[in-house]
């Protein structure tokens, strides 16, 4: 809070102390001037959906040089030490396509990140993979796809921008897409970036979008994901695997009393403990150096599908 405090006071030096009303002037579509007196908190009101939630949006992004439908955490990527950092679901194309579709025409743009100097006419504001005939100019073959070219790091994710718009086919197939962008008015067309679906498919990286978009596989996987699902207050969540495939457990065998270096607190255990036919088993293990009291615990299935314990 200390830090904080001193934080504040520098920016409230070099711009002011934050306003407890403001008026915004403005032109609307029509180009008319209006003039909007307000606060803070009530112009945040008038623009934020009344159902938004930071829970209700999830980070979706197309990586090809790993496994789709799974989910992964950008270590070190935290703006602050006690932060938290990036995690996203990694989807193929056409399942990020289907979401940001339905997005759009629900009017809702969406955050996104790609590798916005490839194959681009920052000038006109266009973009595609057959901008430029590199090949043709040089004589060689350019045969990278987008896997190889994030694995040379050729390609990356290098600039935000908000997703606002989509051209559709009869079919209703993508045909362009368009950024709006935040280098102002001089820089594309009247600020905005078009790219074909062509672009989409070799540049564009991360998305964040409002789960409700999601495809009903998408959905099922998100929804039962622990990285994904936030606990109510004084509610423990525990995961169990449908199936886990045993793994055998390494028990050491000593010859002779070990040192003092072996703190293992799980002796011995094993799954497939059978009995002969008086219902006797023998069993051996090495202890540690510095056990002197063991708790043994037995859990089995009778023939008839009985469970029994005992410790």
């Amino acid at each position: 809070m200390a830090a904080l405090k001193d934080v504040y006071r520098v920016l409230a030096l070099c711009l002011g102390v934050p306003p407890t009303e403001f008026a915004w002037r403005y032109k609307d579509k029509d180009g008319e001037v209006k003039v909007l007196k307000t606060t803070p908190k009530e112009f945040y009101s008038s623009i934020v959906p009344a159902d938004y939630s930071p829970d209700n949006y999830i980070m979706i992004m197309n990586d090809p040089t790993r496994e789709y439908y799974k989910v992964y955490d950008i270590a070190n990527y935290r703006n602050t030490v006690e932060g938290i950092n990036w995690v996203y679901l990694n989807l193929p194309n056409d399942e990020i396509k289907k979401a940001a579709l339905a997005s759009i025409k629900n009017n809702e743009a969406m955050y996104a990140s790609c590798d916005v100097g490839k194959q681009s006419n920052r000038k006109e504001g266009v973009m595609d993979p057959k901008m430029y005939d590199y090949q043709s100019l040089f004589g060689i073959t350019l045969n990278m796809d987008k896997k190889a070219r994030i694995l040379t790091r050729q390609s990356g994710s290098s600039h935000a921008m908000a997703v606002v718009a989509v051209d559709v086919d009869e079919n209703e197939n993508p045909v362009k897409w368009q950024f709006e962008n935040s280098w102002g008015a001089g820089s594309g067309h009247n600020g905005y970036l078009t790219f074909t679906d062509d672009w989409f498919d070799e540049y564009m990286f991360r998305i964040v979008i409002n789960k409700r978009y999601l495809s009903d596989m998408v959905t099922v996987f998100v929804y039962s994901h622990k990285m994904f699902m936030k606990s109510p207050k004084d509610l423990r969540r525990t995961f169990f695997d449908g199936y886990s495939p045993a793994v055998e457990f390494y028990s050491p065998g000593y010859g002779e009393l070990p040192s003092n270096e072996d703190f293992r607190r799980t002796l011995y255990w094993n799954p497939y403990v059978r009995t002969n036919k008086e219902g006797y088993v023998d069993l051996r293990i090495c202890n540690t150096g510095t056990c002197r009291q063991l708790i043994i615990s037995a859990e089995a299935i009778t023939p008839d599908g009985n469970i029994v314990k005992s410790r």
